[in-house]
């Protein structure tokens, strides 16, 4: 019998170091827990929630074998090989990777370490405008709202600005 493979929607991001780079070896490395299917431009931005230097972010699929909160265990495992430091939970700070769980196919998990889809995602462009050209039909499963009503109804209303398209990761 083939084992289930589940599918996760990602955002990433990266104001420190050499953000490319960062993002990259995050990418190499969510390759070895699964198929990544589709990567989305990257975007930079401004520091959301604080004072800080701009991101590069974008969104990616990707499909594993891994249940939720061992996938959690991962990406923060991803995270601290880059040299992620967390200070004080909740708060905000400059990092040379972020991963975030956005989406678990069109589940809805509500626990202590973990909340999906992602409970600010919709006040995110820098989350929405990347999901938005990966994932065009996807609808948030507790809000019930198409990702276009998404990117309409979000309160951040920051452009963004494209630094590659979303054929980059197939250059490097």
């Amino acid at each position: 019998m083939t084992p289930i493979k589940l599918k996760y929607l990602l955002s990433f991001g990266s104001n420190q170091g050499s953000r490319i780079k960062n993002i990259l070896f995050a990418i190499d490395e969510l390759r070895n827990l699964g198929e990544v299917s589709s990567i989305s431009s990257l975007y930079k931005s401004k520091s959301w929630g604080y004072s800080g230097a701009d991101y590069y972010n974008g969104c990616l699929w990707i499909e594993t074998l891994f249940e939720p909160k061992r996938f959690l265990n991962e990406i923060l495992s991803i995270e601290n090989k880059i040299g992620r430091k967390r200070t004080i939970i909740g708060e905000y700070e400059d990092r040379p990777i972020d991963l975030d769980i956005i989406a678990y196919e069109e589940q809805i998990i509500q626990s202590k370490n973990l909340i999906i889809p992602h409970p600010r995602m919709s006040d995110r462009n820098f989350v929405l405008i990347p999901m938005l050209e990966i994932t065009p039909h996807w609808t948030h499963p507790v809000l019930h709202k198409t990702i276009t009503q998404l990117v309409q109804d979000c309160p951040d209303k920051e452009l963004l600005e494209k630094v590659l398209s979303n054929s980059w990761f197939d250059t490097f």
